[in-house]
């Protein structure tokens, strides 16, 4: 797949799952997909019970912007749209260990075992 030099994509999604431990699978192997395609994938949990609930997964062309760059943005941000839904902590929350990769799959059009990777 070839790439625009000036193409800058952005995909982020919202994931119930979990970063690490036995419910992990299929949310590191999303991640996994993403940083096939994107030189920067960045988790944000949320929240939930213990290790699982949402995590926002920020994939980016771009490189990884420093915490402070991000809520500099977002108060920007707050200043124009007061309403907006408050960031502060999912930014502040962002995974910084190493995720890791090599017990699950790259998922492809072919090969997507979503269910499979729910069963821990």
């Amino acid at each position: 797949m070839g790439r625009s030099p000036a193409a800058e994509g952005v995909v982020v999604a919202n994931v119930i799952g979990a970063i690490e431990g036995s419910d992990s699978k299929l949310l590191r192997s999303m991640t996994k997909t993403y940083r096939s395609v994107f030189p920067t994938v960045e988790l944000h949990p949320v929240g939930g019970e213990g290790d699982y609930g949402n995590v926002i997964v920020v994939a980016t062309e771009g490189a990884r912007p420093k915490q402070s760059v991000l809520q500099d943005n977002w108060k920007r941000l707050r200043a124009q749209s007061p309403k907006a839904l408050d960031l502060r902590g999912p930014i502040g929350d962002r995974w910084e260990k190493t995720v890791q990769f090599n017990d699950v799959p790259l998922l492809t059009d072919g090969y997507a075992p979503t269910d499979a990777l729910l069963i821990g």
